[in-house]
């Protein structure tokens, strides 16, 4: 049984719980035969801090405020390589340093799996939404509005209506921006042409390219290549 601030839950196989520097807690047997094992992970305050500062601003001081008990719940799999993790870090075959960047990696996922289960709009989507957002993201993305909409049991007018209503924006420009920003990082990170970078995500007009590019960036491909080598 997990005892926090009060209250009480029974502890399942793979449950997980963030633990605050204020939070009253402690574990106990249901019974005297009850066997169990568990794994603490002790993170120093401005370590967190640190990192969940990265994610939001006041992130950490919105948990550390909140009254919800900050439980989570790691997969099976996981929980295996997790032990097997800790394991590893503990013997001899690594130094100091590597023991401790182990340590960070393993703190930092375990961290975002509690985000993804407490900020459940990451995977509040229902699957196939999930797929059709998974299709757009796709910066190479070349299927027409009936083969997408052929993706899902809907009318690509009822499936555009969808997915305005849940992303705050249309298919269309949604598809345009994630095209944009990866023709973007190829003008920047690469020495493809912007003929080459057109052909590539599956437009058939230069010049619409670069009105969208510029609708967008408020420059020309062309300008933000020059500003990328200067």
């Amino acid at each position: 049984n997990n005892y926090i601030n009060g209250k009480t839950y029974t502890l399942r196989a793979g449950e997980a719980c963030l633990i605050r520097p204020k939070d009253s807690h402690k574990l106990l047997a249901t019974s005297n035969r009850c066997v169990g094992q568990h794994l603490n992970f002790l993170i120093k305050v401005d370590y967190i801090k640190k990192i969940l500062e990265n994610y939001k601003l006041g992130l950490y001081d919105r948990l550390i405020t909140t009254s919800d008990i900050l439980n989570f719940t790691l997969s099976s799999s996981y929980i295996s390589k997790l032990m097997n993790s800790c394991l590893t870090i503990q013997s001899n075959k690594l130094d100091e340093e590597e023991k401790v960047f182990q340590c960070k990696i393993l703190v930092n996922r375990i961290l975002n799996i509690f985000l993804e289960n407490y900020f459940s709009v990451l995977s509040a989507y229902p699957s196939w939404f999930s797929k059709v957002l998974f299709t757009l993201n796709d910066p190479h993305f070349n299927l027409n509005v009936n083969e997408l909409a052929q993706l899902t049991s809907y009318s690509y007018s009822r499936l555009s209506r969808i997915f305005k209503k849940l992303m705050g924006i249309g298919i269309v420009d949604y598809t345009r921006k994630i095209k944009m920003d990866y023709a973007a990082e190829l003008l920047k990170t690469t020495d493809k042409s912007v003929t080459e970078i057109v052909i590539e995500l599956n437009y058939t007009s230069i010049s619409y390219f670069n009105h969208a590019f510029k609708k967008i960036f408020g420059v020309t491909p062309s300008q933000m290549r020059r500003s990328s080598i200067q």
